[in-house]
């Protein structure tokens, strides 16, 4: 998986195995704990995700040289499937997580950052 940056949206690169991955992460984090995700090698600029789980607000930005997924714990059942995909989903498939289209991530702080999530091959 690798990431890139541009204007208001972080753009995710990865398979449907990655974005489980991240799924899984949602879920299993525990609140105060941070789960640190590599990305891969020859990404410019970012070398991983980091899943953190708080009793605040969240928000999804970059701190170079990671970008982060923070958010708070009652949205942990509600944000992990935005993130899961079956294996058989399409390459070149898009999907947008926004704060402007999906309700229950309002409590995200003014300027995260959506995600737009882009399926390559297995």
């Amino acid at each position: 998986m690798f990431i890139k940056i541009e204007g208001n949206e972080a753009h995710f690169f990865g398979t449907p195995a990655d974005f489980n991955g991240i799924s899984r992460a949602i879920r299993k984090c525990k609140l105060g704990a941070t789960i640190r995700l590599p990305l891969e090698k020859n990404q410019a600029g970012f070398t991983s995700v980091n899943i953190a789980c708080t009793s605040g607000v969240g928000s999804i930005g970059r701190r170079n040289p990671d970008v982060f997924i923070m958010y708070p714990e009652r949205l942990r059942n509600l944000l992990s499937p935005c993130f899961a995909m079956p294996s058989e989903t399409q390459p070149g498939s898009v999907f947008l997580i926004s704060r402007s289209q999906i309700d229950f991530l309002l409590p995200l702080e003014d300027g995260s950052l959506d995600v737009v999530l882009h399926l390559g091959p297995t």
